[in-house]
């Protein structure tokens, strides 16, 4: 990646529990790192080791010290109401997964709702965090976490990839996570114009769109068509589109 001057405080943490819970902090008003007087819009903190990092739906995010990218973008999003939240995920997951496809190509998928994938292997997810205020937000944390050198994996994670696998090239943590800052706080920066403007980017980087695949709800597993991902953030499924499936309601079966 071509070094860019970054517009945006970045702080640096050799050890952290959690890069979400950290930035969370600023949000709240306290531990605010040394120099700076209050939260900025585009404020991230970089970890290059986390002992507690969190995933979707109260999974942990695995992060061998100085292999991964942990990063929290802290993003004024006041101007959203709550009702776009699909927006809001669309937004932070395009522009990751654009700067991703600087490395690995179009080969770089979205699996709904926040995960990036390369073929079909993981290479990173996005955790979003918020504060509210009424029906709008207030504060957005965005948790971005790419796995990059990382050569050897716990047997227990499903499929996943680094970058080093991918391109066989080692790359520097802290400058993929300038590009991926910059271009985050950017794409939020477009919802103000557009609330929809990541949608079609969205789906056209849709994970098995037109395939069918293997979902499960409950205790029932079966075939669905992946046919996209509408306005609501819900999948649709089906040859007509006839079924659709909020956040967590249904979990993938690779």
């Amino acid at each position: 990646m071509t070094a860019k001057k970054n517009l945006f405080p970045l702080i640096e943490l050799d050890e952290v529990e959690s890069t979400n819970n950290y930035a969370m902090g600023w949000v709240r008003g306290i531990s605010l790192p040394n120099g700076h007087k209050a939260v900025t819009n585009g404020m991230a903190v970089l970890a290059y080791h986390q002992t507690a990092g969190k995933g979707q739906r109260g999974k942990s995010w695995q992060s061998p010290p100085g292999e991964s990218m942990s990063l929290s973008i802290v993003l004024k999003a006041d101007f959203l109401r709550t009702s776009h939240a699909f927006s809001l995920l669309a937004a932070v997951t395009v522009a990751a997964a654009k700067v991703l496809e600087t490395f690995a190509g179009d080969a770089i998928a979205i699996k709904w709702p926040n995960d990036l994938y390369w073929n079909n292997r993981k290479a990173g997810g996005i955790l979003i965090e918020s504060t509210l205020k009424t029906d709008h937000y207030s504060w957005v944390v965005a948790g971005i976490g790419i796995n990059v050198k990382q050569k050897i994996f716990p047997a227990d994670l499903q499929n996943p990839v680094s970058l080093k696998q991918i391109t066989g090239r080692d790359m520097d943590i802290k400058e993929l996570a300038i590009g991926i800052q910059g271009a985050v706080t950017e794409a939020i920066s477009s919802l103000k114009t557009n609330t929809s403007f990541f949608f079609d980017d969205y789906n056209a980087r849709l994970f098995k769109k037109n395939e069918t695949v293997k979902l499960k709800k409950g205790n029932r597993v079966f075939d669905a068509l992946i046919k996209g991902v509408n306005k609501q953030g819900q999948l649709v499924t089906g040859e007509n589109g006839d079924s659709c499936f909020d956040f967590g309601e249904v979990e993938w079966k690779l």
